[in-house]
């Protein structure tokens, strides 16, 4: 479904991906592990289509992220990928239910699927009874899991996922966990994690090891 090819890029003299190359199937959960620094979370924009790279391909379902223009490749992100990024960035603005029930706008989802989608990801990562409060009046942990749901909301076919886990607590880790494992393998989403945590690489169909910006199978 999803192929990085021979990525490279560089920030001045800094070389963050060398020749690097990975693939990820349909319902396959892949890890990035590694060092800080090694290039994990830059495979992983850049496979999302947030960071350009200098050199190299990646490829969704036949097309070539790298060859769209600006709004396309944004059209895409919106209809096929989820995200979830290190600290939350959820809409300050909004509830938490309004955070997870904008993808759904977004792609133009029934009002009433909407809201069985929405009380269904409240019950599966445990915050509906902070549902109706800002991001700024729960916890961080709260907020994280909120972002997960936002996620996962509208099913994309592939869900990237930077230290998804890594604001929470173990027992709130496994309750993400567990959600990404069960969109894999219920919705056939493919989910592109990074984690330092050895637990979560664990549980994942498969680990892609990065190294001085290059990418070991």
């Amino acid at each position: 479904m999803l192929s990085a090819e021979n990525l490279t890029l560089s920030y001045g003299s800094t070389v963050a991906l060398a020749n690097a190359s990975a693939t990820v199937h349909r319902g396959e959960v892949v890890a990035f592990v590694g060092p800080s620094g090694s290039g994990k979370s830059t495979m992983l924009y850049c496979m999302a289509g947030l960071l350009h790279p200098d050199g190299g391909k990646v490829s969704f379902d036949g097309v070539d992220l790298t060859k769209l223009d600006d709004p396309s490749r944004s059209d895409l992100r919106r209809r096929d990928f989820g995200f979830v990024f290190q600290f939350a960035e959820l809409v300050p603005e909004l509830s938490l239910r309004e955070n997870i029930m904008l993808p759904l706008e977004l792609n133009g989802v029934g009002r009433r699927d909407r809201r069985a989608r929405v009380e269904e990801l409240l019950q599966q990562l445990g915050i509906e009874e902070q549902a109706d409060r800002r991001p700024a009046k729960v916890s961080g942990g709260q907020a994280q899991r909120a972002a997960v749901a936002r996620a996962m909301a509208h099913r994309p076919r592939v869900l990237f996922a930077d230290e998804p886990t890594g604001a929470l607590d173990s027992q709130n880790g496994v309750v993400v966990l567990d959600a990404l494992l069960k969109l894999a393998s219920v919705d056939d989403t493919a989910v592109v994690l990074v984690t330092h945590d050895p637990q979560v690489a664990g549980r994942a169909h498969r680990t892609v090891r990065m190294h001085d910006g290059m990418a070991q199978l």
